[in-house]
């Protein structure tokens, strides 16, 4: 182009961006050739402000599709633009020429850089954290990989859980209030409420209802009135002599008409009524101004001198209509309403035969009713039982653990605990919620938008709190103020919904805990460290008398105040303390924190690595029990093994190794483990460790018994056990190592048939482990279920695996429990073929599915394929048994027999003879090389049962009676009995 038509094609394109950066209440903070960057919620932040910013892209879009510039061909036409739109908080400073109006500096910025990189021509990317519940108010495509790969760190993947992060917008969608765009996501089932959905059923039914001709229902932000309303109009609709519900909401949107509610109440009535004259009490003149008021776009623009009477002639027609027939008109966002809209609100509730009122209203600031002398109804939030039925239904599968954090985050609000459920997967919640990622960009703006409207000593107050905590003691809020805040002011948070008092009014609490991250993160750097700096000197000050918890909230604060040698030190101490009372989350949590504030202190060498080290060490004591407790455990260990390896200090490599190993066997990576084992025993032996090598050599032949390498196993833990018995007594860390190594011997002994001494391993095992809460008595449990389930004991089974279950939740230990209730799921099948008990199977194997577990999952995936094909449902246990084998190729064997048989006896029937009998020559070959007798003798009754479904009796009883024999001679009764009663049938 020739430079003057380039100059006033630049010219016209500011001009559009300043244009509608200005009708939607934005800011072009910079331009930059023909690319400009503009920011929302500058200065205050709104909760329509990732919805105003999508839209301001696409009207950018068309404006300059719509251009016509000088010099430009029109084989080149229309002009496309690329654009992005993302969400988060910004360091936000004054600007200079070169910055533009402001300094904006911040991860957001950089990532929204990026994914206008990636957007195609004409396309604009939005992310979930910009969009939040406002998505649904557009049309939505596939994003570009690149675009994914983005906020991916670099893989364009996302959770099939979770909706994919980033998205293109293809337009603007047909819903035109809040609730249809959430709709158009799908609703879930309807939750509680039960006596409010009765008070307003009644409301809008009785002939003279209790509450009066108004009612307000009201509720904070995401209580889900607009869903109960939904509710309770369509139930009212659906009855006997329903009133004529007439329904209109307000909107906080720029694009909000004066008097709105009203005119679409008015609009829906003409439109049924197009060509049927009005209520007969209405004068012409008056029904003529109506459908000329109808057929205006606002009130500002009505036609002569309408404008003005507006208000008047719209409470006459309704007082007119309510005269003709019972009618209830029915407000949403009321908080919202326009000056005129209130007007006629009060006009009609002077009228004593004027319509009823059902509004819905968020709580008015400073907690002053919305109408005087009305009912108002308050919507509370979930209970956790209504929060567990939520969550339930919005992800798969998930575990009480992970519901209870949903519920106590959100603060019981349905619209949190709905986007916390649908903007991360379930796998990652438990980390986003801890504080990492947890707040998504629009639900920040929110409670920042709610921030910035309180006064500012109040939201000064708020703040403090916020670096505080989320229990707030009032000493460390006086701390943090400089002097306790008066009670009135105290009083005023709690009535705005941000601080509720809370331990005998000794501290208050945030009521969500999402509330008090985004308000923390809305802080500034410096003042945040300030306000942490001021607290972790008065609790040094006061050491000792900071509480039960003061060794964590001073390795927080010292951690807030950059002090990172203090940090790395209290968050050591704090894990040790929790580690001692079996607080293995809490531990867990502290050792992270102390492991990264020594990274911040600079390179970890020399000293700083070998502590970095050591605390892995004592990291990996805490999730020992429950190798889920940690998902980044193996990347995480396998850099203390590098950091060891660079150190040279044998006795570190081996600690560093013994970790990666037995990490790696309870993450199912068994050879990658045996390799971990055997180099750290090695090391250990270099380093004149005697304890750890018996550690290790016990680890060794844990892992080698997952392989199925059983001599070499049981050499290996009775070494172990031989070298720690001299110094083991009950209850001591010795004697939990080695009631666990007995554990892993029984299990061994079980599935070899030898039940009587298997039993008798588990009882040592419970004997050194005492009474105590230690979670390795769980584990322990959880070996002894399995070898009852080998033997068929099914009663003793169910009532073992209730116990662990209980125990479990006790500890949240979450692998524990899954295998738990998949153990006494295969109790109920096998005993009763209970649904209940083939359901509990199945959730078990999908759920470690779904998060990679693979800890001895061929046990699982084999009950899986039995019950499957009892079941008749061949086809299915064929595709499910496709886990097993992988598994199975991994190492791990211990239910490719029972997995086997059951494809075996599908194949018989199937009439697939040579597939059956292939599949019982994989059952005996991994019986024998475990030494299995149990397999062995399962395999000859399954051998028995294909002859007779292939047409040979004679094989097959003579199998059977020998299966028989065998059965008994193992105690395995019921297996027995049941094959008997198969012979006696036969016959």
């Amino acid at each position: 182009m020739e430079p003057e038509d380039y100059r006033a094609l630049l010219q016209a394109l500011r001009a559009i961006w300043h244009e509608v950066a200005q009708a939607l209440q934005a800011r072009v903070v910079l331009t930059q050739g023909d690319g400009a960057l503009i920011a929302f919620g500058i200065p205050l932040a709104g909760e329509q402000d990732g919805r105003h910013a999508v839209d301001a892209a696409l009207r950018v879009h068309a404006r300059v599709a719509a251009l016509r510039p000088a010099g430009v061909p029109a084989a080149r036409l229309p002009l496309r633009m690329h654009s992005a739109v993302h969400a988060g908080t910004l360091l936000l400073a004054a600007g200079d020429i070169e910055q533009g109006v402001f300094d904006l500096s911040g991860g957001v910025l950089n990532t929204t850089v990026q994914l206008v990189r990636t957007a195609r021509p004409g396309e604009v990317l939005a992310t979930s954290a910009a969009l939040g519940p406002n998505a649904m108010f557009f049309e939505l495509g596939d994003p570009p990989p690149a675009a994914l790969a983005v906020l991916q760190g670099g893989v364009a993947t996302w959770h099939a859980a979770a909706p994919p992060p980033v998205q293109s917008v293809l337009g603007r969608s047909s819903a035109a209030r809040r609730f249809d765009a959430t709709a158009r996501r799908g609703l879930t089932p309807f939750i509680g409420r039960g006596m409010l959905h009765g008070r307003l059923l009644a409301f809008l039914q009785q002939a003279v209802p209790t509450d009066g001709r108004c009612l307000v229902l009201q509720g904070t932000a995401g209580l889900g009135k607009t869903r109960l309303l939904e509710e309770v109009l369509a139930e009212a609709e659906a009855g006997d002599n329903a009133p004529l519900l007439l329904r209109g909401s307000c909107e906080s949107d720029l694009g909000a008409e004066v008097l709105q509610p009203f005119l679409q109440m008015l609009r829906s009535w003409l439109a049924a009524r197009a060509d049927l004259p009005l209520a007969p009490s209405l004068p012409a003149d008056d029904a003529a101004a109506l459908r000329a008021v109808a057929g205006a776009p606002a009130a500002s623009a009505l036609p002569g001198d309408l404008a003005g009477g507006a208000v008047g002639l719209l409470q006459r027609a309704f007082v007119a209509l309510a005269r003709q027939q019972p009618c209830v008109l029915v407000i949403d966002d009321w908080q919202w309403a326009d000056d005129a809209s209130r007007q006629l609100l009060q006009g009609l509730l002077g009228q004593v035969d004027g319509p009823r009122l059902l509004l819905a209203a968020r709580p008015r600031e400073g907690g002053a009713p919305w109408l005087a002398d009305v009912a108002h109804a308050d919507l509370q939030p979930f209970t956790p039982a209504e929060t567990d039925a939520a969550v339930q239904r919005l992800l798969p599968r998930p575990d009480p653990f992970l519901i209870a954090r949903i519920h106590d985050d959100a603060g019981g609000v349905p619209l949190f605990i709905e986007e916390l459920c649908h903007s991360v997967s379930a796998d990652h919640l438990l980390t986003a919620i801890g504080g990492r990622g947890g707040s998504q960009g629009w639900l920040a703006t929110l409670v920042v938008a709610r921030l910035q409207r309180l006064p500012d000593d109040q939201a000064a107050v708020v703040r403090a709190a916020a670096v505080v905590g989320n229990l707030v003691p009032l000493h460390w809020l006086a701390v943090a103020c400089g002097g306790l805040p008066a009670p009135a002011l105290l009083q005023a948070l709690a009535d705005a919904d941000f601080l509720r008092p809370e331990a005998g009014g000794r501290a208050l609490r945030f009521k969500h805990g999402i509330t008090r991250d985004a308000v923390y993160e809305s802080i500034g750097r410096d003042a945040r460290v300030a306000l942490h700096r001021r607290l972790q000197d008065a609790m040094q000050r006061e050491a000792g008398e900071a509480g039960s918890d003061g060794l964590e909230a001073l390795a927080r604060h010292s951690h807030g105040a950059a002090d990172w040698a203090a940090a790395t030190l209290h968050a050591e101490q704090a894990g040790d303390r929790a580690m001692g009372m079996f607080a293995l989350d809490s531990a867990r949590r502290m050792y992270l924190a102390a492991m990264t504030a020594l990274e911040r202190q600079g390179a970890l060498e020399g000293d700083a690595a070998r502590r970095w080290c050591l605390l892995s060490n004592k990291l990996g004591m805490t999730c020992i029990f429950d190798t889920l407790a940690l998902p980044d455990a193996l990347q995480l260990f396998r850099r203390a093994v590098d950091l060891a390896d660079a150190l040279g200090d044998a006795g570190v490599r081996a600690r560093a190794d013994y970790w990666m190993g037995y990490l790696c066997y309870g993450h199912g990576h068994p050879r990658q483990a045996e390799a971990h084992c055997r180099r750290g025993l090695q090391l250990a032996g270099l380093a004149g460790d005697a304890r750890l090598a018996a550690q290790l050599r016990a680890t060794l032949g844990q892992v080698l018994a997952a392989l199925g390498r059983y001599d070499d196993a049981m050499g290996l833990m009775s070494d172990a056990l031989v070298a720690k018995r001299g110094s083991v007594r009950a209850g001591s860390n010795l004697a939990i190592g080695s009631a666990f190594t007995l554990a892993c011997q029984a299990s061994v002994l079980g599935d070899r048939g030898r039940f009587a001494q298997a039993h008798a391993a588990f009882d040592e095992a419970h004997a050194l482990v005492g009474d105590s809460a230690h979670p390795v008595a769980n584990s322990v449990r959880s070996w002894a279920v399995m070898v009852l389930l080998w033997q068929g004991r099914w009663d003793d089974a169910q009532a073992v695996a209730d116990e662990s279950i209980w125990l479990a939740q006790r500890s949240s230990a979450l692998l524990q429990m899954t295998i738990a209730r998949a153990a006494k799921g295969c109790a109920l099948w096998m005993r009763d073929q209970a649904d209940d008990g083939f359901a509990m199977i199945e959730e078990a194997v999908q759920w470690m599915a779904q998060r990679q577990v693979h800890f001895y999952t061929t046990l699982y995936h084999g009950w899986l394929v039995e019950a499957l094909v009892d079941q008749g449902q061949a086809a299915l246990a064929r595709r499910s048994a496709a886990r097993l084998f992988a598994r199975a190729r991994a190492g791990e064997l211990l239910g490719l027999a029972g997995g086997c048989r059951a494809l075996a006896l599908a194949d018989a029937a199937a009439g697939d003879a040579r597939r059956a009998w292939r599949r019982m020559a994989l059952a005996d070959s991994v019986a024998l090389r475990r030494g299995s007798q149990r397999e062995q003798a399962l395999n000859r009754l399954c051998s028995a049962r294909l002859h007779a479904a292939l047409g040979d009796a004679g094989a097959a009883a003579r199998d059977g009676a020998a299966a028989c024999t065998d059965l008994l001679s193992l105690e395995m009764h019921w297996h027995a009995g049941a094959a008997q009663r198969w012979l006696q049938a036969m016959r």
